[in-house]
């Protein structure tokens, strides 16, 4: 019986770990998010041309829904949000992304604001 406690305990501690690593991971995603859409919001503030301005449909060879996508990224905007104001799925709006930072070279939505922020 005593053997059985520990196993439990283990486990406890175990997932308690999980728990945390997740929990700041989603953390981490959510700091992310904000920053982006904070350097987004400070740019367009300062005059800075929104992406539909800009001549990154042009230099990336972006197609329409993708150039539709994109003020929402560098927004900060989540897949679903972007899903829900674009009437199409999160996975498809996460397809139309992979695209973009394929097409940018950027491996991120912080590296695609940078990617951005040079071009203007």
């Amino acid at each position: 019986a005593v053997q059985g406690d520990q196993k439990g305990r283990d486990f406890q501690e175990r997932l308690c770990r999980t728990t945390s690593i997740r929990v700041a991971f989603s953390l981490a995603r959510l700091i992310n998010v904000f920053l982006i859409a904070l350097i987004s919001r400070k740019l367009i503030s300062r005059g800075q041309k929104t992406p539909r301005e800009s001549d990154a449909t042009a230099d990336f060879r972006l197609t329409l829904r993708e150039s539709e996508i994109l003020p929402f990224l560098l927004e900060g905007a989540s897949n679903e949000e972007i899903g829900g104001k674009l009437h199409i799925s999160p996975h498809t709006v996460k397809n139309h992304i992979t695209d973009i930072f394929r097409k940018t070279g950027a491996e991120s939505r912080f590296d695609l604001l940078k990617t951005y922020k040079r071009m203007n």
